[in-house]
């Protein structure tokens, strides 16, 4: 069993896996005016995760994985999925019941 600090260390290893593979699956699909403000963005939703993983409060942790989550599914949507992709539409509601819940979530825990 996990404790409080490895599952903790182990999200954070997840979260670094992620971020990697989802720069590399978005820097050749989101255009040469977009690679940097994505990467950048990328990096400031990463760091705020994994900062998130040091907090005390379950609330802002979770609203901030909810967040993070969100905009994962919103950058595939966006730039890895087809625009006719059946996917679509389930993620468009993700995108929205997973941004507001976590920014309450983050809200509440503050």
């Amino acid at each position: 069993m996990l404790s409080c600090g490895d599952w903790r260390t182990a999200a954070a290893g997840v979260l670094t896996a992620l971020i990697v593979c989802m720069i590399t699956l978005l820097m050749p699909r989101v255009g040469a005016d977009l690679e940097i403000p994505v990467f950048v963005y990328s990096l400031v939703i990463y760091t705020m995760a994994v900062t998130a993983l040091s907090l005390e409060s379950q609330s802002v942790l979770l609203g901030a994985l909810l967040f993070t989550t969100s905009d994962a599914i919103l950058a595939a949507d966006r730039f890895l999925v087809a625009s006719k992709s059946v996917h679509r539409g389930w993620m468009q509601h993700a995108i929205w019941a997973l941004y507001y819940s976590g920014q309450v979530l983050i809200t509440l825990g503050f």
